[in-house]
């Protein structure tokens, strides 16, 4: 089991990511903003960080960045509707090990947290 934090704005796709997650038998903390998940972040450990780009508060690449600076071996996958290669670009910049445009599968969801945990 693999203890999983999702940052994500949208209350019926953090719900049901974390539906997904759950039943894949993770352990997994939720939040509806980037600055709440890092305030969660600093405070426990994962093994993983699941972030949308575009939050209030604090957003995804904002998160990313302090995510790696703090605990670089932790992968973070971000979710997005920004398809561009620029967003893709100043995602993996931020630190983003990994990327998925919405909608998401929730079965590919839970395949590439578990090939970025393997």
């Amino acid at each position: 089991m693999y203890r999983i934090l999702i940052a994500e704005d949208e209350p019926h796709l953090r719900a049901a990511m974390t539906r997904s997650l759950k039943e894949g038998g993770h352990s997994v903390v939720d939040c509806p903003d980037g600055l709440d998940a890092w305030e969660v972040f600093r405070r426990h450990q994962f093994d993983i960080v699941v972030t949308d780009i575009m939050m209030p508060n604090m957003d995804g690449y904002t998160l990313a960045s302090r995510v790696k600076k703090m605990r670089p071996d932790i992968p973070v996958l971000m979710i997005t509707a920004c398809e561009s290669s620029e967003a893709r670009r100043k995602g993996f910049e931020s630190g983003a090990d990994d990327y998925l445009v919405k909608p998401v599968p929730m079965k590919e969801l839970g395949a590439r947290v578990g090939a970025l945990l393997s």
